[in-house]
C-alpha cells in the first residue's frame, strides 16, 4: 500500500513539474502552452482532454485546447467549440467549484452529460472528470478529461492529480491573459505615440533614453534604435541641453513641469512646448521621466504676425483719429499762429513723426518764413528762417 501511494505521489509530482516547466517557457505562446498541457495530460491520463474557458460574459464555455490519441475524437471535439456554461458536468463543476468524477451510465444522463451536448453520444464516453479552473475565487474555465468505451474508468487518483494541477493551469491562463492584454495595450499606445507629431520619450535617472517614438526619426533623421542609451545632451546638442537641463533635473528629483522655450538644434531654431512628468516606482522612488515635446514654431510665428498686424492696425486707427482731431481743430483756428500750432504740434503727434515745420510765403510769393517748427535742432531750424 505504501509503495502504491509513493508511486501515485511521484506521478503527481512528475506531472506537476512537467506542466510547470511548460508554462515557464517565455517563448511559448498562450494557445501553444494550453495545447502542450492538454497533450501532456492526455499522455499521463491515457484519456481525451479538453481545456474549456469561460467567455467574457460568463455564458459560454469555449474550447481553448484539446488532445486525444484518436484523430476522430480530436476532430469531433474541435468541431464542438462552444457550449452552454450552465449545462453538463462541466457546468456543475463551475457552479460548485468542485472537481467531479463520473463513471458509467451517469456520464450521459439527460441534462447532466458532458458539455458537448447530444453529440457526446458519438464520442462514447464511459468515464468523465471535470475540474474547475479558479483564480482568486473567480472561475475562468474547466479542465475536462474522459475515457471512451473499451478503456478502464478514470480513478480517484486521476481526479486528485487533475484537481492538484488545476490551480497551476488557472494561474497560467490568468497570467497569460494579463500579459496578452498588456502587450496589446502597449502596442496600441505605441501606435498612438508613433502617429503623433510630438516627440515622446522616457528618460532614466541618468538622463539616457529608454524609449522614443517614431517622431525622433523624422526630427533627427536617424534610425529609431540609435537613440536608446544615448544621453539627452548627445541627442539634442549642448545648446538645447543647457536650456532644458534645469527643468529635466527637477523632474528627475520628482517635480514635474510644463513650459515653452526656444531651442537651438543642429538643424535650426525651434519653439518647443515641453512637458516633464516624473515616473515613480511602487516604493515612491523615481524611475525616470516621461517627456513630451511639441514643435510650436509655426504657432508662435503666426501669433507674432497676428500681434504685429494688430499693433499696426491700432497705430493706423490712432493716426486716423488724430488726423480727424487735427482737422476739427484747424476748422476752429482763428489766426495763422493758431493754424501753425495745430499743424505742427498736433500733426507731429497724429503722424507719429519726429519733426515738422510750417513756412508761410510772403505776399509777393518770393520768400518763405518758418512760422513754427518742432523736432529740428536749432542750427537746422535757423537755416530755414
Amino acid at each position: 500500500c505504501d509503495v502504491t501511494e509513493e508511486v501515485r505521489r511521484r506521478r503527481r509530482l512528475d506531472t506537476t513539474t512537467r506542466i510547470s516547466s511548460l508554462f515557464a517557457l517565455d517563448d511559448l505562446g498562450f494557445r501553444d502552452g494550453l495545447q502542450s498541457a492538454a497533450d501532456l495530460l492526455t499522455d499521463v491520463l491515457d484519456a481525451e482532454c479538453a481545456l474549456l474557458l469561460l467567455s467574457n460574459d460568463g455564458q459560454w464555455l469555449e474550447l481553448a485546447a484539446s488532445a486525444s490519441n484518436d484523430p476522430r475524437s480530436l476532430q469531433m471535439m474541435r468541431e464542438l467549440a462552444r457550449w452552454d456554461a450552465t449545462l453538463g458536468h462541466a457546468g456543475d463543476a463551475l457552479r460548485t467549484r468542485t472537481s467531479l468524477l463520473v463513471n458509467g451510465e451517469r456520464v450521459l444522463q439527460e441534462g447532466s452529460a458532458m458539455p458537448f451536448g447530444a453529440e457526446a453520444i458519438a464520442l462514447r464516453p464511459i468515464s468523465l472528470l471535470a475540474a474547475p479552473l479558479v483564480v482568486h475565487d473567480k472561475a475562468i474555465g474547466v479542465l475536462v478529461a474522459f475515457r471512451r468505451h473499451g478503456k478502464p474508468p478514470l480513478t480517484n487518483d486521476d481526479c486528485t492529480l487533475v484537481t492538484g494541477l488545476a490551480p497551476t493551469v488557472g494561474l497560467y491562463i490568468a497570467h497569460a491573459r494579463q500579459r496578452t492584454e498588456s502587450d496589446s495595450l502597449r502596442h496600441r499606445l505605441e501606435t498612438v505615440a508613433d502617429s503623433n507629431p510630438a516627440l515622446f520619450s522616457f528618460v532614466d535617472p541618468q538622463e539616457r533614453y529608454l524609449y522614443v517614438n517614431a517622431s525622433f526619426e523624422r526630427w533627427f533623421d536617424r534610425p529609431r534604435g540609435t537613440f536608446f542609451g544615448l544621453s539627452v545632451c548627445e541627442v539634442v546638442g549642448q545648446a538645447a541641453y543647457d536650456v532644458l537641463a534645469p527643468r529635466l533635473r527637477e523632474a528627475l528629483r520628482g517635480k514635474g513641469s510644463r513650459f515653452q522655450t526656444q531651442l537651438t538644434y543642429a538643424f535650426g531654431q525651434r519653439h518647443i512646448d515641453v512637458s516633464y512628468q516624473p515616473i515613480r516606482r511602487g516604493d515612491g522612488t523615481i524611475e525616470g521621466c516621461a517627456v513630451a515635446e511639441l514643435d510650436v514654431t509655426a504657432q508662435v510665428q503666426l501669433e507674432a504676425q497676428k500681434q504685429a498686424r494688430a499693433q499696426s492696425e491700432q497705430r493706423s486707427t490712432r493716426r486716423l483719429q488724430s488726423l480727424l482731431d487735427v482737422t476739427v481743430k484747424l476748422a476752429s483756428a482763428a489766426s495763422a499762429d493758431e493754424i501753425a500750432r495745430v499743424v505742427v504740434d498736433e500733426g507731429v503727434e497724429a503722424l507719429d513723426a519726429h519733426a515738422a515745420g510750417m513756412w508761410l510765403l510772403s505776399a509777393d510769393g518770393k520768400s518763405a518764413t518758418m512760422q513754427r517748427h518742432r523736432g529740428f535742432a536749432p542750427r537746422h531750424s535757423e537755416a530755414f528762417i
